[in-house]
């Protein structure tokens, strides 16, 4: 979906490394659920994303 007055997604790796020391968070394992393409394209994009979050940063 495509909204022009709708800000950009940024990207500040100091900031989500703060929130997440912030959260407490000690690299368990977090389940990722999802139905089966209830979203186009979904399941592609959930394996990217799990992808990208199992590697080290």
């Amino acid at each position: 979906m495509y909204l022009e007055d709708w800000p950009q997604p940024r990207f500040d790796l100091a900031e989500a490394r703060a929130l997440v020391k912030a959260s407490g968070y000690k690299g368990e394992v977090i389940p990722y659920r999802l139905l089966n393409n209830y979203y186009t394209a979904q399941t592609p994009t959930a394996q990217v994303l799990v992808e990208i979050g199992g590697r080290p940063g």
